[in-house]
């Protein structure tokens, strides 16, 4: 394949736990564009991204000129990564040759290869669920990590902030119990209990969150 668009339009987040399928992708197929289709406000995630070729920003307000775009613009393949009958829709009436998405919804049947995939009971991380989509072409795989390359303010500015909180690099372990409820997640109680567990094991664990 010599150009790929792998659709990844809801949070931040979520589109960091897409990063493990774009760099199998791209060490599978080392001389393909690959455009990632993604919302504006998480494009900043791919910034300085080596196995991103370009990226295509979505906004669901236009909706039509991302259909415009899309049915002018040749691709070998799609990878829906996060399923929307809308954008189902417009890589079916753009032609794509190769849809690949989930076989769990409604509109799966605008996809051409189907892969059996439920997130209800999470036996995987997300990350890994993600490279299912395409097994087909780079096989096997699971993530061992996500790729995000900070730029040198962002570095220096989380050197900072551990600095600040008297942490060591690599010291000390994130918890972030935060969700928007897209993803089933863990109780307060359950959070609770995981964080007095690890600094029962005498280890440094620092909270985040957000509004």
């Amino acid at each position: 394949m010599e150009k790929i668009l792998v659709s990844r339009t809801d949070g931040i987040g979520d589109l960091l736990l897409t990063t493990p399928l774009i760099h199998e992708l791209r060490l599978k197929y080392p001389q393909a564009e690959i455009i990632a289709l993604v919302n504006r406000y998480a494009a900043p995630v791919l910034e300085n991204n080596p196995d991103v070729t370009s990226v295509m920003l979505y906004d669901k307000k236009e909706h039509e000129q991302a259909v415009k775009v899309l049915k002018n613009t040749y691709f070998d393949a799609v990878v829906a990564v996060y399923p929307r009958p809308e954008l189902a829709w417009a890589f079916f009436t753009a032609h794509i040759p190769r849809r690949i998405g989930t076989s769990r919804r409604w509109y799966s049947f605008l996809f051409n290869e189907k892969v059996n995939i439920s997130r209800r009971n999470p036996y995987k991380h997300e990350a890994d669920y993600n490279l299912d989509l395409v097994a087909r072409y780079i096989g096997n795989a699971t993530a061992s990590k996500e790729y995000y390359y900070m730029t040198d303010r962002e570095s220096d500015n989380g050197a900072a902030y551990i600095a600040k909180k008297l942490l060591e690099k690599g010291s000390f372990i994130v918890v972030h119990p935060g969700s928007k409820g897209s993803a089933w997640n863990l109780s307060v109680n359950r959070y609770t209990e995981l964080v007095e567990k690890l600094c029962a094991k005498g280890r440094k664990v620092l909270l985040t969150g957000g509004p």
